[in-house]
């Protein structure tokens, strides 16, 4: 038995706190020479595992081959077996994405699954330390940053990779001295993949200059790790400071964070959960326009003024509500709900309470439209003398950001005149005076 390699395995588990002797665990098994020796290792330090296998169906006889291969294993040892069979050709060309890429999703979502169904505390995979030097290299050459620096973590949710210790060397030798036996993937020959072309080119070029290259990509990997912390540290000690959550926006301090020195790379780190690229971020620090919108996929961000308004996308503004004064069925809209009553009216003055005004029923033609602003709206504001005035330039006075005027909302007559902005003023038209005889009392609670 290889047993400093057993013994290495050991204290790697033990050190970086992977897994418990006698947490349940699910193992991928591709048959091939990395994950058999993770199985051998298993099994000579006593851990309870289940086998899991996928059948991407891309080699043909030979796929099949591995999975008769992995099955007599898990049989040989008394050990469950799972298996999924996948046209991952198929699912790459209706997702649109490569083989690679569908066959890690394919592999990772029915592993997590699977962990679920058989109750296991982990999902164990078999990449090493020569799948971190590649991936390093992989990751730069894509200008990936930081977070692709610090190549492959040993422990990530559910997943352990518990082998990011050894080198493919160090493993080949336990799998001599243990008689272990393993399935070759011929596709892992073909340089065509990057990967396999970095594998089987690039890191023997390197190697040929400095034979500790892969031990050093590791290391400069966990450096690169610990720095990524660090920067993290940092910027949630900026979020904290400039940028503050709201019921429905989140607001950014950007004249604060244009004045850091490494603005781009916080900016980036603050947006980048709502899918905000870095071509976005170096766009939005250079803007200066109040109103302008990006446009990451999962949401948009507008600038205003000094700040940075991160939204989900505007609602649809063709939605309308009809409202009889009979009627007497509250209104429910995203940001409120509006209710009414008619009362006669005797001189009294309405009480003082937000929300809440009183328009002269008698000037009104029914049935009332409640609906979003639009292009070209204008309307008296009470008390400017009857003067009318554009909708947008009213909102605009306000110092109303984009995200506030899209939730404004106008209560129209039937003759089209606008009665009401919504929250902010009655037109004067329909004030209520002395004459007047009945009034519409409206009343608005917002939603948080």
């Amino acid at each position: 038995m290889h047993t400093r390699l057993l013994g290495d395995f050991l204290e790697f588990v033990r050190k970086h706190q992977l897994m418990q002797t006698d947490d349940k665990l699910l193992v991928g098994i591709s048959g091939g020479l990395d994950s058999m020796v993770l199985g051998h290792l298993l099994l000579d330090a006593g851990y309870d595992f289940d086998v899991a296998h996928v059948n991407f169906h891309l080699r043909g006889q030979e796929s099949d081959g591995d999975a008769t291969f992995v099955k007599r294993f898990a049989d040989e040892n008394g050990l469950n077996f799972h298996q999924l069979d996948v046209d991952t050709d198929a699912f790459a060309k209706a997702h649109k994405i490569s083989i690679q890429q569908a066959a890690r999703q394919l592999r990772y979502e029915w592993l997590e699954k699977k962990r679920k169904e058989v109750g296991a505390s982990w999902i164990l995979v078999a990449h090493q330390k020569n799948d971190i030097a590649e991936t390093m290299i992989f990751n730069w050459i894509r200008g990936s940053g930081m977070a692709g620096l610090h190549g492959i973590k040993s422990k990530s949710g559910h997943l352990v990779r518990p082998l990011l210790f050894a080198e493919r060397q160090d493993i080949l030798a336990y799998a001599k001295e243990n008689d272990v036996t393993w399935r070759e993937d011929s596709s892992n020959q073909k340089t065509k993949y990057a990967r396999n072309l970095i594998r089987h080119k690039v890191l023997p070029l390197l190697e040929s200059i400095n034979p500790a290259v892969i031990q050093n990509l590791a290391h400069n990997a966990q450096i690169m790790s610990e720095l990524e912390l660090m920067l993290e540290d940092f910027v949630e000690t900026i979020r904290q400071k400039y940028m503050r959550r709201e019921a429905q926006e989140i607001r950014l301090d950007l004249k604060a964070i244009r004045a850091l020195p490494s603005a781009k790379s916080v900016l980036y780190y603050l947006l980048k959960e709502y899918g905000f690229n870095e071509s976005l971020v170096v766009d939005i620090l250079g803007a200066k326009e109040t109103g302008k919108v990006f446009l990451s996929g999962q949401k948009r961000a507008v600038i205003h003024g000094d700040s940075l308004l991160v939204t989900d996308f505007a609602e649809d503004t063709g939605v309308e509500y009809q409202l009889e004064a009979w009627r007497k069925m509250p209104i429910d809209t995203p940001e409120f709900e509006l209710s009414w009553t008619v009362k006669n009216y005797h001189g009294q003055r309405p009480p003082e309470e937000d929300g809440l005004v009183w328009l002269a029923k008698d000037r009104m033609v029914f049935p009332l439209v409640l609906r979003k602003r639009k292009a070209g709206d204008r309307f008296q504001p009470f008390g400017m003398g009857g003067r009318s005035k554009k909708l947008k330039d009213f909102l605009s006075n306000l110092k109303l950001s984009l995200p506030e005027k899209e939730k404004i909302w106008v209560l129209e007559s039937g003759d089209g005149k606008i009665c009401w902005v919504v929250g902010l003023r009655i037109d004067e038209r329909f004030k209520v005076l002395g004459s007047t005889q009945e009034i519409l009392e409206l009343k608005i609670a917002r939603k948080l």
